[in-house]
């Protein structure tokens, strides 16, 4: 962990407003899914985005958010912010949080109590942050055995905004949490996640201060936590404490409900162990959750360089390496198929023609033949310059419907939503490339859907079974 100065000289360096502090520890005892579950039961609003590649390979980083500061949801054009807080007591300096910090084993005996409410499965009551948590923990009248009450322990606020013009409020937002990016940190140390469909009609986006990112290269786990820059004096104890907080979570976090309500989760789980996509994400918010896996349009933003990858065209793999090369030779050689990539190559550079500057566009690879261990597709890669005065969420506007990693230092990921799960009051819907959405029930499915659909719903049946889960 960086000391107060070494944080203290990241804040003077720029013009940034957070900063973030960070510990690392050995990855061997928690899996992504197993910590995402195990914080969700402690507050619904979570993430997680991660990468597949060839059988037992994964990107090198999967990142995990939770507890976020604020959550933004646009519904049918209207636009909402809301947050949690911590109710503030009247009746004193020094609370039942203030003696624990002032007293480390004080704190100790509070995090205990903390994780024996975790073991024992507390239903804990939607919105209650961990800051309430603790305060709730430290109350006399307050067991384990019981729910943590809401009255009293959680000031939840919501701010209705102005209708339309979704990105300048999300810009406005995001301009008081820019941080820098930090060398030996993983490019996503706090920032945006979440969803959002095409032309802004419906979003779903989380501010995330904490996350939890594994590194699968060097096997090991980088807790992360923003502070603001401008108040390190108080906001550095408030880090350690944070920092601690995860640590303990995930060393003695137990056992966790596998209830229904995590249906879309186990989705998830399936269709990340049977088939696994370059890039999958799964977020939960207040209103809806959104899974998926895609191996559509991809676009990175990072250091003012836009990359923005297209793939179409399937064709089976073959059991050798010779049956190998002659589907190659057959996908490369249907007119249709090439036909539909130059099609969505065109519209892709189109898009970056918006927000990119004029004769800095660069073509990488232009249908080429990629493998996954499922199929083979044809695959287009452009480069080129971010325009003056555009941002991240300029790159975003251009390329929606995605799910989004915006990293508080302006990098981007896009994952092309072109199949995904979502779930809205207990009711679980697929979404495809046809505007018709399927239920989570057994259905017969249309000849001419993708075969991303067919994934998508075979792992929402899976998860309804309950089969192997």
């Amino acid at each position: 962990m960086k000391t107060m100065e070494e944080i203290k000289g990241l804040a003077s360096a720029g013009r940034y407003k957070r900063v973030p502090m960070s510990q690392e520890m050995y990855a061997d005892q928690v899996t992504p899914v197993r910590l995402l579950r195990m914080l969700k039961h402690m507050n619904k609003r979570c993430c997680l985005f991660e990468s597949s590649g060839d059988p037992g390979q994964w990107g090198r980083y999967t990142y995990v958010g939770y507890d976020p500061v604020m959550e933004i949801t646009c519904r049918e054009g209207q636009v909402e912010l809301t947050r949690w807080e911590a109710k503030k007591k009247r009746a004193g300096k020094s609370g039942p949080k203030e003696e624990a910090s002032q007293n480390p084993e004080g704190a100790v005996a509070l995090e205990e109590r903390i994780v024996q409410a975790l073991s024992k499965e507390v239903a804990l009551e939607e919105g209650v942050s961990q800051e309430a948590l603790m305060e709730a923990a430290a109350s006399k009248e307050t067991g384990a055995e019981r729910a943590f009450p809401a009255e009293g322990a959680v000031l939840k606020e919501k701010v209705a905004l102005e209708e339309g013009r979704p990105k300048e409020v999300l810009r406005r937002i995001w301009k008081d949490f820019t941080s820098p990016r930090v060398e030996g940190l993983p490019p996503f140390t706090s920032g945006f996640a979440g969803w959002a469909s095409e032309d802004w009609k419906q979003y779903d986006l989380m501010l995330f201060d904490k996350v939890i990112a594994f590194d699968h290269f060097a096997q090991k786990l980088i807790l992360m936590v923003s502070v603001d820059g401008k108040k390190l004096d108080k906001e550095y104890l408030r880090g350690e404490q944070e920092l601690w907080r995860m640590e303990r979570l995930i060393r003695e976090g137990g056992e966790c409900s596998m209830a229904s309500e995590d249906k879309l989760l186990d989705a998830y789980r399936v269709l990340r162990a049977k088939r696994p996509g370059p890039y999958m994400f799964y977020a939960s918010g207040t209103r809806a959750e959104a899974a998926g896996a895609s191996e559509g349009t991809f676009v990175r933003l990072r250091q003012g360089d836009v990359t923005a990858a297209f793939s179409s065209g399937k064709s089976p793999r073959g059991a050798t390496k010779k049956e190998d090369g002659r589907l190659e030779r057959e996908l490369l050689a249907d007119e249709k198929e090439r036909a539909e990539h130059n099609l969505k190559v065109d519209l892709g550079r189109n898009s970056l023609g918006r927000v990119c500057r004029f004769n800095s566009m660069r073509t990488e690879r232009y249908r080429s033949v990629e493998r996954d261990p499922y199929k083979q597709q044809l695959r287009s890669v452009y480069t080129a310059k971010l325009q003056r005065g555009l941002d991240s969420l300029d790159v975003l506007d251009a390329f929606l419907p995605a799910a989004v990693l915006l990293d508080a230092s302006g990098n981007l990921d896009l994952c092309r939503m072109e199949g995904f799960l979502t779930s809205e009051q207990g009711k679980a819907v697929l979404h495809g490339l046809a505007p018709a959405a399927i239920d989570a029930v057994p259905v017969e499915m249309d000849p001419e859907a993708s075969s991303e659909e067919e994934y998508l719903l075979q792992a929402l049946e899976t998860a309804e079974r309950g089969d192997g889960l």
